[in-house]
């Protein structure tokens, strides 16, 4: 009865027309949903590499599954995720303190950077400005990427400091979590890697491919969450949608 009301009154005021949809958002049932998403590639990974190292079969699968793989399903999957939680920051500009417009709108275009990083590979393009080392993991990336980091949290942390309790724990854990399996994961693959042709089958680096991945969609999910909860706080509608002809 209560929400009849409240869709009634909505439609007195002009803002949800005759026969309008109601599309509502639950942060925790989005977390759910992602999380299960991110549960289901982690056992596609660890499914495809058993079939490959322990009965030499599967290797399309295992192209398609491969967690660090690029242009496979979880790449995609990453990038969608990182498209979406640019794009809610980009709403949250609108909706948020006037002072909080500017940091998110800088986070956003962070995330879509992200985005297109995920998507091309761009820090893989990096290794070719350093001399390689025959047999190692080019690291050179992790120098550009270290120092954009750093210039990121100085310039969002008084914005950061001026967020709910709640926001602020939930972006520190996503950023923490984020740069922890990116970075933190990608020195102990260095330490694992082989070069050979099968340098990433074996357990090894499947493991610590899938901790790095795992950390890095987990942590999107966090922020995604993190940032609808925020925006479920402000009390208004985030976005409205009117199609005419």
């Amino acid at each position: 009865m209560n929400n009849m009301r409240q869709i009634g009154a909505e439609r007195q005021a002009g803002r949800v027309g005759r026969g309008a949809a109601r599309l509502r958002i639950a942060p925790a049932q989005v977390l759910g949903w992602h999380l299960a998403a991110v549960a289901l590639l982690l056992a596609g990974h660890l499914g495809a590499a058993l079939l490959q190292i322990g009965f030499g079969r599967g290797e399309t699968l295992w192209r398609l599954l491969f967690l660090g793989g690029e242009g496979n399903l979880p790449s995609f999957l990453s990038a969608a995720a990182l498209l979406a939680a640019g794009l809610i920051a980009f709403l949250l500009a609108r909706i948020d303190d006037p002072a909080n417009a500017t940091p998110w709108r800088l986070a956003g275009l962070i995330l879509l950077f992200l985005c297109l990083d995920e998507a091309a590979g761009l820090h893989e393009q990096l290794k070719w400005l350093a001399p390689r080392v025959k047999g190692e993991l080019s690291l050179f990336w992790l120098l550009p990427y270290g120092a954009l980091v750093l210039a990121v949290v100085a310039i969002l942390l008084p914005f950061w400091l001026r967020l709910p309790a709640g926001a602020r724990i939930g972006l520190a854990g996503s950023a923490l979590m984020f740069v922890g399996g990116a970075m933190g994961m990608e020195l102990v693959e260095s330490r694992l890697y082989e070069d050979r042709a099968d340098a990433y089958l074996r357990w090894p680096m499947v493991v610590s491919v899938a901790v790095e991945e795992v950390l890095e969609m987990a942590a999107v999910a966090l922020l995604i969450f993190t940032m609808l909860r925020h925006a479920a706080g402000r009390r208004q509608p985030v976005l409205v949608m009117d199609v005419s002809a």
